[in-house]
């Protein structure tokens, strides 16, 4: 009965050093591999979400940047009096983007001036020129 039961044990210290020497060997090569596949591909997303969410939120800064420029230079032009508007195309030089306004003679209304305030700006997402309108009318009755 004694050596059964030494057998016994000696099969479950067996079992244990087996186990723990397993353990204490690491991980293989190809669960390394798998390990860093995986990191690379999250690696690889994380980039270039934040990459994407960089251009867009530029792209919004800079069409924030043209409504703001495309209202300042409306109302710029509103403050001016009648008499001082000529018909032809023109830009103000001193705002932060490219612009040019167009003063045109209402071919309805003798007394009325129609202006179109344009701003382009550059999208760096896409890489192509992009403009922003507003338009107004100015009478004689008005802005003396």
């Amino acid at each position: 009965m004694k050596t059964a039961n030494t057998a016994r044990l000696m099969n479950k210290r067996d079992d244990v050093s087996l186990s723990s020497t397993r353990s204490l060997n690491g991980v293989t090569l190809i669960e390394m591999m798998v390990a860093s596949c995986i990191f690379a591909l999250l690696l690889a997303g994380f980039v270039t979400g934040f990459t994407f969410s960089r251009k867009a939120a530029r792209a919004a800064s800079d069409y924030m940047q043209a409504i703001h420029l495309s209202r300042q230079g409306i109302e710029t032009l509103v403050d001016i009096s009648y008499a001082s508007f000529t018909n032809g195309t023109f830009s103000f030089p001193n705002l932060g983007m490219s612009n040019t306004y167009t003063v045109a003679q209402n071919p309805t209304y003798p007394s009325v001036k129609d202006i179109t305030f344009t701003v382009y700006w550059k999208n760096p997402a896409r890489a192509t020129m992009m403009s922003m309108s507003y338009s107004t009318s100015v009478t004689s009755y008005l802005h003396q």
